[in-house]
């Protein structure tokens, strides 16, 4: 008798099919309903349509704006006696202001028009951006055929390329908004279709290797997708200061260049780190975010990047790193390094888990990590938050990845003894560098230093026990962990004190920034307590503030301005509450009274690392201490949570691992984690731009979507 074999593959014809489906059906969706208001444009009537303009000149090619006092009333563009149907307005512009400390801006126009009706209609204000060619689309919707259009600008000096009505708009495709819902359609049907406690996670597998592989790709493409372009030149109020600072060291200085004009009215105010005292004399935006101390202007954030990236860079080619390159660098740089950590501690402490479970968790890290928020912010800010995460991440990488190394042989051969290769305390050296070095980025990185010993503790505890080899083992490995801070130390402490006459100063207490520091340093205990209770609920409690529209999804997290509060602004407020992932902390009682009862019928359990308890322990002791002084200190907005949420993301995905361990590693609990996992990635996928989805962006970035997507 044949007996028929049992089909046991996980990759099968079935599925394949079901799979192309799955991206056909996506594909359709993409060019359908996700630009149902993109391709409604197409069904407007005439096509591309200029009309003559009053109030303006034609010079080389472009229209430019006649002086204020030569224009009627406030119309720059007239379209008169038209008597057609208009269902668009198309502006192009490019900035013709000689002027550096406005070149990069937004023009706000209004639209004015008269339909039939011969009523006066007036659309919302809309914006073109300048930097340095954008353009803008703008419905109007008449009654019937419209008689004028009046396109009016507000307040700013520019030069129109185009003006049109009843555009077309070219085809458009947006690549990664498909492949993210195809994947996650596949993803879905994955889910449900087969046992995926059953994939067993295994480093050595090629093919899950190349999985792991494309899920970094997906996101290293995201940040390309969504990464700002507006570029800023150096000498402008909010250009890097890391452009300035590396000329300034070529030149000798620690300080950077600045107006002297500038320069003379700060030392005249009484408070010139008072945002209401700058603003009497209407300093607002120059030197806006550096320190100013003693008559010079001294770079805020950390030199760190400056010196591995600008400084380099501008000795080589003579030019500076544009804003959004050294962010998407130190970004993508920074993701990469974490989900090797990430893989490294599963390899480490859970070898036999799931690898659906695994990817899903990386996904989580890559996402839920918010370094995407970043991408879209895009200045120097971001420069200081990727470089330092970076650093840390590389140096937490390479020591973990030592530690696991050496244990792992030793279990292998089953010694008594460890055994440290040389290259292995290179590692160490390095790592230990890297996680150092991440001060002189952002200052905040320091407490990650505190992770140092908790991961070495392995190491250093069974060098202690080996009599014989004691000191061989601790004194190259007590240097390698001394030399690298001392080497990042005291350049760092010399280079605080040649500025601000103080070690430990940064630079933070001497900023010229819209927060009005000298209100905290001069709160009394009780306010200080209230601050720290309102610390603690943004923190926890905070709910994501969203808006849905299908299919889209936005950060609708308002901006409050209260008087009432040390900080001028809270915006993006995100709890830890709003991430379904944060939920598995509360599986922690339960999983050490199952462990409790198990011990007392005297059953086998499995048994929780110490070195892994340490660890997580450490890391949201520590992200919990960083987050509240965040809040505290500067305010509670979601681009800063970067600093500290990857370290109390790594505890809430142990004890979900743990807890699916403990309760038998059964199939439905593995889909749940699973799928708590990629909700929580799908929540903060909107937050990465904090004006709206990265995956629904305006008409203004049209150009630079279709420099991305090179696929029209």
């Amino acid at each position: 008798m044949k007996i028929e074999k049992t089909e046991n593959r996980f990759i099968t014809r079935k599925r394949i099919i079901i799979i192309l489906i799955i991206i056909a059906v996506s594909a359709l969706l993409e060019l359908t309903l996700f630009n149902r208001a993109h391709y409604s444009h197409l069904w407007q009537g005439e096509k591309s349509t200029d009309f003559e303009t009053v109030s303006m000149y034609y010079e080389n090619g472009i229209y430019r704006r006649l002086p204020a006092s030569e224009y009627p009333e406030t119309a720059v563009f007239v379209f008169e006696n038209l008597d057609r149907r208009v269902n668009s307005v198309y502006i192009e512009v490019v900035d013709t202001d000689p002027n550096p400390d406005v070149s990069i801006q937004s023009i706000p126009f209004s639209v004015i028009y008269g339909d039939e009706e011969n009523s006066r209609k007036e659309t919302q204000r809309f914006d073109v951006l300048v930097s340095p060619e954008f353009t803008r689309y703008q419905e109007i919707n008449p009654y019937g055929n419209v008689d004028y259009i009046r396109i009016v600008p507000h307040n700013h000096d520019f030069a129109v390329k185009t003006v049109a009505v009843n555009v077309t708009i070219p085809f458009v495709f947006v690549w990664a908004r498909f492949l993210i819902v195809a994947i996650l359609a596949i993803g879905v049907y994955l889910l449900i279709s087969c046992d995926v406690s059953k994939i067993v996670f295994n480093p050595e597998s090629l093919y899950q290797q190349i999985a792991f592989l494309l899920i970094i790709f997906l996101f290293i493409g995201f940040a390309n997708a969504v990464v700002s372009p507006r570029r800023q030149p150096p000498n402008t109020p909010m250009a890097p200061a890391y452009d300035r600072m590396a000329e300034s060291l070529l030149e000798g200085r620690l300080d950077l260049e600045a107006d002297p004009v500038h320069l003379k009215t700060l030392t005249t105010l009484s408070d010139p780190y008072n945002p209401a005292v700058r603003g009497e004399y209407g300093i607002r935006y120059w030197e806006f975010d550096n320190s100013y101390y003693d008559g010079k202007i001294y770079m805020q954030h950390g030199i760190g990047p400056a010196l591995v990236l600008f400084l380099p860079y501008h000795i080589l080619t003579g030019e500076h790193v544009p804003l959004d390159s050294a962010v998407y660098i130190f970004g993508s740089l920074a993701a990469v390094f974490l989900v090797l950590l990430w893989r490294r501690i599963v390899k480490h402490y859970f070898p036999g888990t799931s690898f659906v479970l695994f990817m899903c968790s990386t996904a989580t890290v890559l996402w839920c990590s918010l370094i995407g928020t970043q991408f879209f912010w895009a200045e120097k800010h971001a420069v200081a938050v990727t470089a330092g995460l970076m650093f840390v991440s590389l140096g937490l990488w390479l020591l973990f990845s030592v530690v696991a190394q050496v244990l792992e042989a030793q279990k292998v051969q089953e010694a008594e003894t460890i055994k440290i290769k040389a290259t292995q305390y290179v590692r160490i050296f390095f790592g230990c560098f890297c996680v150092a070095f991440a001060v002189s980025c952002r200052a905040s990185t320091a407490l990650s230093s505190f992770l140092v010993p908790i991961i070495l503790w392995p190491l250093i505890e069974k060098s202690w026990k080996e009599k014989r080899n004691r000191l061989k083992q601790l004194v190259p490995l007590a240097l390698c962990v001394v030399i690298p801070y001392l080497a990042v130390a005291l350049p760092l402490m010399w280079y605080n004190y040649a500025r601000f006459e103080s070690i430990t100063e940064f630079g933070t207490g001497y900023a010229i920034t819209e927060f009005n520091n000298t209100v905290i340093t001069n709160m009394n205990p009780t306010a200080l307590v209230r601050l720290f209770i309102e610390s603690v609920r943004n923190l926890f409690f905070e709910p994501i503030k969203l808006r849905t529209t299908f299919p889209f999804v936005e950060n609708t997290s308002p901006l409050i301005r209260d008087a009432a509060s040390p900080h001028r602004h809270y915006n993006g407020h995100l709890g830890m509450i709003s991430l379904p992932i944060f939920w598995s902390l509360t599986l922690l009682p339960f999983i050490l009274r199952f462990r409790k009862n198990l011990r007392k019928q005297n059953r086998p359990c499995i048994e929780i690392p110490k070195s892994l308890a340490r660890l997580s322990i450490s890391m949201f002791s520590l992200g919990i201490f960083t987050g509240i002084m965040s809040y505290v200190l500067v305010a509670s907005i979601i681009r800063y949570q970067v600093d500290y949420m990857f370290l109390l993301l790594f505890p809430a995905l142990i004890v979900a691992y743990l807890a699916w361990e403990h309760f038998g590693r059964k199939s439905w609990f593995c889909k749940l984690l699973c799928a708590v996992c990629i909700v929580s990635a799908l929540i903060a996928l909107p937050l990465s731009s904090e004006e709206g989805p990265w995956f629904n962006l305006p008409r203004s970035h049209y150009a630079e979507i279709k420099r991305i997507f090179t696929f029209f």
